[in-house]
């Protein structure tokens, strides 16, 4: 559990897998792939709890996956 609570300050990289299962690809109007997608963030992308989601233009809006 330590670990999860630095991870901001010394985590390099977070790998994630998309439309990996059939409802969410189907959610988001996609066939399923026949392999998950994977893409990574960037570490400048990390945030803490009650931080704020900064976007740029031209994003209108974000929806989080649960």
């Amino acid at each position: 559990m330590e670990a999860i609570r630095n991870f901001r300050s010394v985590g390099r990289k977070i790998v994630c897998v998309g439309r990996n299962y059939g409802a969410h690809a189907a959610e988001l109007g996609n066939p399923v792939p026949k392999k998950p997608m994977l893409f990574m963030k960037a570490t400048s992308s990390y945030i803490t709890e009650g931080q704020a989601i900064q976007a740029s233009e031209p994003l209108a809006s974000l929806r989080p996956t649960p």
